[in-house]
């Protein structure tokens, strides 16, 4: 009988009752056979170690003693060990149960789990480690084939002891235990280590399997180590907030800023998984743990702190680097492909670099002079990040976002934002003399990396601020193409200047008079360079900004003539797309908009408004899974930044998962605490519910946000808010303020209607049902699956006794719109109008039932009447 450790043969009989099926796995562990045991009749797994380990007697008692401690755990997530036997040559192996699921990647490379599915699986995987550690059994290997999947589709840990055991004395005690990819540091570094080394291995894990890469991966096995010590993990910014922070806290360099314990871990996946609203979607809410929590552990997860990084003890060091200098000796000696990984790490691998530029001193006497130092912020920030696209490691803050924060400091920037590098720069200016000056700073460290001064005596900024990027490139040792793309170094100085100007107070459009100051100083700019495509890009978004403030066709024209004139110019600039895709989807003209964000996302892989925009033109078109899936991305590409939530809540508001919308806009708060959008858009939130408690929060925030900013929308909100509280005369008044701002929004006119007839103003009532008729009708015409607007087309139509026209675009609402109770609701109001009672109290009880609220229904002025019908039913709670 041949029982050579590589020669195994389908139908052998190993240690007189193993029936050899076939090789399960091979690997640097050992090797592991499916075989039958033939006297209790079950499969099992038998796993071999390696044929020149070399164990003495001693290592086989210490292998005994895991064994039997392996074997007596008894929980559904850990591996269980029948025993341990001899072959007839006296090799030892293990026998445990063979998992028909095969190791946890190669299931879910065939399973294609949900979010949820692979959280649930991390979950029951620290259950397990759990139970191990409280019985004083630490893995050391956790990794992938070092998790097994049952037929059940439970995970079982498997192999507690052996990396261990495989690296004691019989090897050298130098020598780290665990596989590579998967070790922590102290484990890279020799230190001691404890269950906290198997709560980083498991966040690798995770990692990998949420991501689909491994958060380490470098070409060399001296790379992978490189960056397990110095690098931060890479890829987790696709995920959402809350998940990350989970991550990088498992993913702690310092073991003291990991989870102490599985038990807390596994307290915050369980928070995690509660609050998913639909576990079998590919995303989550936003952040609950809050922005400052997330830098914190992703800055823990990205270096050593000095006291993190201290050498042992002057003889301990000595003693052990003196047995790693013989290591390494017969690795280069013996192994060619060591000698070259171990060249790289000792090298300068580049870490990943997040970047922030702060905001220019200078020439900053006058509101122009104060606005050309802004957008010189802002369009260095720009140039710098374009070149992320080629180069993934960098990643650099938005402008807005260094601004919102009021980030003047290297130290404030790596604290606040997680940078840890820092631009600084000055500019002086006299008559046509121009002086640049940019360094690039260490924030962690607080040193200068380098600096560069450079000098202009025609005026010619844009030329400067091209050789700064260059020279800040070169520092960062940042690959930077020959053709930059941005368009910058083609314009006249004079037609520059004003677009840095332009730029500054574009960047400010929220301060009264900002945004036509800069559509001013952009149409200088284009007419003294018609050549000039960045300053029609810009136009065209300064237009576009116009629009969304001020909604009114002439902006949209003008916007689009301006994208479609930069793109003439120069076809690579994704801006003009990404405006040009936000206009067309306007228009309601879809198809062209999903264009435009394709092709900008072609330009730029990581752009987050051609997400945003790639979001809405799903949503436009009725693929409200596809928009929140896009939302959830553009959110996660910028964690940091309040408008990805900002986009997110209002998806959620419009879908009427108005907790998931207020959750939203919470997280944007956080970040921006006096936003008056945020404040605006949370208050519209809880005006969307409707209950008492909810309006009154509403009205708090409202206040605020227009003590802040007066807008045509908070006048309109809260105009609304009176009209959903019956304070009609107030509600008048309030939404005749916002048609002082923006008279183009069939809403407003909605509700100033409405109100008009509470308060008996005939000619009121009379004027603003025709104007709302006018717009209504382009409006649902551009926008055909816009259910509450062709509800209330249908309703205005009934009213002016046009009713089969009515019932066509109740049936056109219906089709869009089946299951959304708000839709419902207004078409119950629709049948009261054209006095069919009997299908008005069926569609209200058909809302009710799918969700609309008591408080919602006693809100509403138009369905007071059918509510006083006995035939409607309130849920029961």
């Amino acid at each position: 009988m041949r029982e050579s450790f590589q020669s195994f043969s389908a139908g052998e009989i190993v240690a007189e009752n193993y029936r050899v099926l076939d090789v399960a796995g091979v690997g640097g562990m050992g090797t592991v056979l499916r075989a039958f045991d033939q006297r209790l009749q079950r499969m099992v797994a038998l796993k071999f170690l390696p044929a020149d380990t070399g164990i003495h007697s001693s290592d086989k008692e210490r292998l005994l003693r895991e064994a039997r401690t392996a074997s007596t755990l008894d929980h559904p997530n850990l591996g269980l060990v029948y025993g341990m036997e001899q072959t007839s040559d006296g090799r030892t192996f293990l026998v445990m149960p063979f998992y028909d699921g095969g190791p946890l990647t190669d299931w879910i490379r065939r399973r294609q789990p949900s979010l949820s599915d692979k959280l649930q699986l991390a979950l029951q995987i620290a259950r397990g480690l759990g139970e191990a550690h409280a019985q004083g059994i630490v893995h050391r290997d956790i990794k992938p084939s070092n998790i097994m999947m049952s037929a059940e589709d439970v995970p079982k840990i498997v192999d507690f002891g052996l990396a261990y055991i495989l690296t004691g004395e019989t090897v050298s005690r130098t020598e780290t235990s665990g596989t590579v990819a998967y070790m922590a540091p102290e484990q890279a570094m020799g230190r001691p280590v404890d269950g906290r080394c198997d709560i980083w291995a498991l966040g690798v894990v995770m990692a990998e399997m949420l991501t689909g890469r491994h958060p380490f991966h470098r070409e060399t096995l001296a790379g992978i180590l490189y960056a397990i010590l110095h690098d931060a993990p890479q890829h987790l910014d696709v995920l959402p907030p809350d998940l990350q922070t989970i991550l990088f806290r498992m993913l702690s360099k310092d073991p003291a800023g990991r989870y102490g314990s599985c038990q807390v871990l596994m307290q915050d996946l369980e928070t995690l998984l509660a609050q998913m609203p639909d576990p079998s979607q590919p995303s989550l809410p936003p952040s609950t743990h809050g922005q400052a929590e997330l830098r914190r552990v992703r800055d823990s997860a990205s270096r050593f702190t000095q006291e993190d990084g201290r050498f042992p003890r002057r003889g301990a060091a000595l003693a052990a680097g003196a047995a790693a200098i013989l290591v390494v000796a017969l690795c280069v000696l013996l192994i060619p492909a060591a000698r070259h990984a171990l060249r790289g790490i000792f090298a300068s691998a580049p870490e990943q670099q997040h970047v922030a530029v702060l905001p220019f001193s200078g020439v900053e006497s006058t509101p122009d002079q104060a606005a050309l130092a802004a957008g010189l912020m802002e369009s260095l920030t720009n140039r710098l990040a374009n070149l992320s696209t080629r180069n993934p490691s960098l990643w650099v803050v938005p402008a807005s976002e260094v601004r919102r924060r009021k980030i003047n400091a290297p130290g404030a920037a790596l604290k606040e934002l997680g940078t840890n590098l820092v631009v600084e720069g000055s500019v002086q200016r006299s008559g046509l003399s121009t002086s640049l000056q940019v360094e690039l700073i260490d924030a962690a460290h607080l040193r200068e990396l380098g600096s560069v001064t450079l000098n202009s005596t025609d005026g010619d900024v844009a030329s400067l601020e091209t050789r700064a990027v260059a020279s800040l490139a070169r520092m960062m040792h940042v690959h930077m193409p020959s053709v930059s793309g941005d368009s910058a170094g083609s314009a006249s100085p004079v037609a520059y200047q004003d677009y840095l100007t332009a730029l500054g107070y574009v960047e400010r459009y929220d301060q009264a008079g900002n945004l036509d100051k800069a559509i001013n100083l952009l149409q200088q700019a284009v007419q003294s360079d018609p050549a000039f495509a960045l300053g029609y890009a810009e136009l065209g978004f300064a237009d576009w900004t116009k629009y969304s403030m001020q909604p009114n066709e002439q902006w949209l024209r003008q916007a689009q003539a301006n994208c479609m004139r930069a793109i003439q110019l120069d076809s690579s600039l994704p801006a003009s797309y990404v405006t040009l895709g936000n206009v067309y989807r306007a228009q309601g003209k879809q198809d062209l908009a999903l264009e435009q964000f394709q092709r900008a996302m072609q330009l730029d892989p990581r752009n987050a408004d051609a997400l945003d925009g790639l979001a809405r033109v799903h949503e436009n078109a009725g693929r409200f899974q596809d928009a929140k899936a896009e939302f959830v991305r553009a959110a996660n590409l910028q964690p940091d930044s309040w408008d990805g939530y900002n986009a997110l809540g209002m998806f959620y508001d419009r879908q009427g998962k108005y907790p998931q919308a207020i959750a939203a806009y919470q997280s944007a708060r956080a970040i921006t605490p006096d936003n008056a959008t945020v404040l605006l858009n949370l208050a519209g939130a809880y005006e969307d519910q409707g209950d008492p408690a909810s309006l009154h929060k509403a009205e708090g925030l409202l206040r605020r946000s227009l003590a802040l900013h007066p807008t045509y929308a908070g006048w309109a909100n809260l105009g609304n808010l009176y009209y959903l509280e019956h304070r009609f005369p107030e509600a008048v008044d309030a939404l005749r303020r916002a048609l002082q701002f923006n008279a183009a929004n069939y809403l407003v006119w909605d509700d100033l209607r409405g109100s008009c007839e509470w308060v008996k103003d005939k000619a009121c009532v009379q004027s603003t049902s025709e104007k709302e008729k006018q717009m209504l009708r382009t409006y649902v015409k551009n926008h055909p699956h816009d259910a509450v607007a062709v509800v209330s087309y249908a309703d205005l139509l009934a009213q002016a006794g046009q009713n089969s026209l009515a019932h066509n675009y109740i049936q056109t609402a219906l089709a869009i719109s089946p299951d959304d109770p708000s839709t419902l609701e207004a078409v119950a109001v629709v049948y009261e109008n054209l006095g069919n009672r009997k299908e008005a109290v069926r569609y209200l009880n058909q809302a009710l039932r799918k969700g609309y609220s008591r408080n919602q229904a006693l809100s509403d002025p138009e369905a007071q009447s059918l509510l006083q019908d006995p035939s409607v039913h309130f849920p029961q709670k």
